[in-house]
């Protein structure tokens, strides 16, 4: 599996599975989760049969509250360190979607792994 199969089944139970990859289906209901590979680093393993991965995938977490966004990033959170993915949490940060009168937190998450 990739990199994003494994953090989509990894994050799956989450916003009442309402989870898009880059970009949320047109008129979704909220809240969801929408996420994407940012960066890509590789390398071979050390018996150079495998390539290995460190890969950035940035969560972002929309809801229509502050509150809301909030509690669904703590989810996304649980979720991964619950999963076997092997990966940390590199940055966090809140947003708000004026146009939209939507709330965000974006988790960029490092994940190792094959691909």
């Amino acid at each position: 599996m990739s990199i994003e199969q494994d953090f989509y089944t990894a994050v799956s139970g989450v916003a009442g599975g309402r989870i898009y990859p880059n970009v949320a289906k047109q008129d979704t209901d909220y809240p969801c989760v929408v996420y994407q590979r940012t960066s890509t680093a590789r390398w071979n393993s050390v018996d150079g049969d495998q390539m290995r991965v460190r890969a950035r995938v940035q969560c972002s977490c929309w809801s229509q509250s502050y509150a809301g966004a909030k509690a669904l990033a703590s989810e996304v959170k649980a979720a991964v360190r619950a999963s076997t993915l092997v990966a940390t949490t590199d940055s966090e940060l809140d947003d708000y979607e004026d146009g939209e009168r939507l709330f965000r937190v974006i988790i960029d998450f490092q994940i190792m792994g094959n691909d």
